[in-house]
């Protein structure tokens, strides 16, 4: 399981229960080319990416929905899931655009966090937990980066600027509403400048 996987699918979850998704924002009529569910500028996300982030959301909707209910949620979380990692890479290609890169150094001592803190310091027994999980170092140093490039930018264009609308002591319901409105006036210019498809799956 790579970093963050587990909270990305109890968000999914709630965001699902709470308000149904919209559908994605450019589908095709396009069936599905073999294994891709959308293609975002030179990226494509493919139905492992999907089934990744998917696994544990799943169980949580069958302990919750049964019959055409639990289809319909199914398919609902997927198109929610693929919006979620269009999201991450028009954030990772727009940080790209500006230059921007995550000094090796924060990488390496995010790593050695992670050793001394889950694996009592012992740099084998981690190597053997990546390996387990069929995980190269690389590809571990290089989810620390982009997990990082999403938190600083989201804190750049959007934390920032919902400090700056928000009245003094908002309620938790009216900083909900303002993060949301100025996450998707931001996600939405991102998308205005990229190529992004969707390929419908039928699920």
């Amino acid at each position: 399981m790579k970093l963050q996987t587990l909270p990305l699918a109890f968000f999914i979850l709630a965001a699902v229960c709470l308000r149904l998704p919209a559908e994605p924002s450019i589908v095709t009529d396009q069936p599905q080319i073999d294994g891709i569910e959308a293609i975002v500028d030179q990226d494509v996300i493919t139905d492992i990416d999907v089934e990744q982030q998917f696994a544990e959301t799943r169980k949580l909707l069958r302990l919750n929905f049964h019959g055409e209910e639990l289809a319909t949620m199914i398919r609902k979380t997927r198109l929610k899931i693929v919006n979620t990692l269009i999201d991450r890479l028009l954030i990772l290609h727009e940080f790209a655009r500006m230059g921007g890169r995550i000094p090796s150094v924060f990488v390496d001592a995010r790593v050695k966090d992670e050793i001394d803190q889950r694996y009592a310091g012992d740099a084998k027994l981690f190597a053997e937990a990546l390996a387990d999980r069929g995980e190269t170092m690389e590809e571990f140093k290089k989810e620390i980066a982009n997990n990082s490039t999403v938190q600083y930018m989201h804190t750049k264009f959007v934390t920032s600027k919902v400090d700056a609308l928000a009245k003094t002591n908002p309620t938790a319901n009216e900083a909900g509403e303002i993060t949301q409105q100025v996450q998707k006036q931001w996600l939405d210019s991102l998308r205005a400048k990229s190529y992004v498809k969707v390929f419908p799956t039928g699920t």
